[in-house]
């Protein structure tokens, strides 16, 4: 990157060539092999449900544990007199 021309990363003239030579490649891919990507989509669909399961709910139980300690300092908080 040179600062002195005062240009950014993401538009050099090379990479602007590789984004559109990629992109011109995925829609070449998309349209000769759309057969193989519908036949694949259910079974991404079913592979997709336990990565969801496992990152949006934080890889475990654990969370089980704050609630109860909250709880107790709650209660032992209310029994002081």
């Amino acid at each position: 990157m040179n600062r002195s021309t005062g240009r950014t990363w993401w538009r050099h003239p090379t990479l602007l060539v590789a984004i559109v030579a990629l992109g011109a490649a995925v829609l070449y891919a998309s349209f000769v092999h759309i057969d193989h990507i519908l036949v694949a989509l259910p079974l991404l669909f079913i592979l997709a449900c336990p990565l969801m399961h496992l990152f949006m709910h934080r890889h475990g139980h654990g969370h089980a544990r704050e609630h109860l300690d909250r709880n107790d300092a709650a209660r032992s908080e209310d029994e002081k007199p």
